[in-house]
């Protein structure tokens, strides 16, 4: 399965909705909306052992709901455990950020009287 190296992020990600996603999940149009709003128009060109995590940060920052972003980082982890489960990587760019880095602000209002 070497020659999966030269796969590109889209031929992964049509794999890993085929096998993981599709009919399998009820919110599987959700999903596929996140992966092309959100993950195919960052890195769907790269091939997949050229993403790094400063692609995937770059992707998140790009998102402005705190909330949005971590569904995707989410899926993105998800995406590229698949692609290591299919021997195309060895390492996971996305797993480089822990928890849920985009927490959603608190914004406290003081009212004078």
């Amino acid at each position: 399965m070497a020659e999966q190296n030269t796969n590109s992020v889209s031929e992964l990600i049509d794999d890993f909705f085929k096998r993981n996603v599709d009919g399998k999940v009820k919110d599987a149009i959700a999903i596929r909306q996140r992966i092309e709003n959100y993950i195919v128009p960052a890195i769907r060109k790269m091939k997949v052992d050229a993403v790094l995590p400063i692609h995937i940060s770059k992707m998140l920052d790009g998102i402005i709901k705190p909330s949005a972003a971590n569904k995707v980082l989410s899926l993105s982890k998800r995406i590229f455990n698949h692609t290591i489960k299919r021997h195309a990587i060895t390492h996971n760019p996305a797993s480089a950020f822990d928890g849920s880095p985009y927490k959603s602000m608190q914004v406290v209002i003081f009212i004078d009287f």
